[in-house]
């Protein structure tokens, strides 16, 4: 897998998130020149979210799965993509409980580093136990 490639190989293998990224580019919300840690944190990040607030265990996996091969690339940018943006963004949003149980190893490895640095929450925030809203801003929004 190449940083080069790697939006091409995530929209082929990636059905729900070509979907959702089609309409982003035809909406005007990302241009097709936008980079991997664009699109990925404005297309396959909102996805991911989505997918773990509704334990849509498919979805979840399959998209687990993709980050585990840009884990195992051999393209340091693209696991970059992987830590940066997919892990950190997590980090920012769940506890491991969350999602863990559907990482590969290699994703497991980066995600324990990352948490040397971001550790978990303790608390549950007072807002009903939610620890982010996902929910994209009105002005973001799908009209369906």
């Amino acid at each position: 897998m190449r940083y080069e490639r790697l939006i091409t190989e995530m929209l082929s293998v990636l059905p729900e998130v070509k979907a959702r990224y089609d309409n982003d580019v035809l909406s005007g919300r990302i241009d097709t020149d936008d980079g991997p840690h664009i699109v990925f944190n404005e297309v396959f990040m909102p996805l991911l979210y989505q997918a773990i607030d509704d334990k849509s265990i498919v979805l979840l996996r399959s998209l687990f799965s993709f980050v585990e091969q840009m884990e195992k690339s051999n393209d340091s940018l693209v696991s970059e993509v992987a830590e940066f943006t997919v892990l950190e963004g997590l980090c920012d949003n769940y506890n491991n409980n969350e999602f863990y149980n559907y990482l590969g190893d290699e994703t497991k490895k980066a995600l324990d580093q990352i948490r040397m640095y971001l550790p978990e929450t303790v608390e549950q925030p007072a807002n009903n136990g939610v620890l982010f809203n996902h929910a994209v801003p009105a002005e973001r929004r799908d009209n369906d």
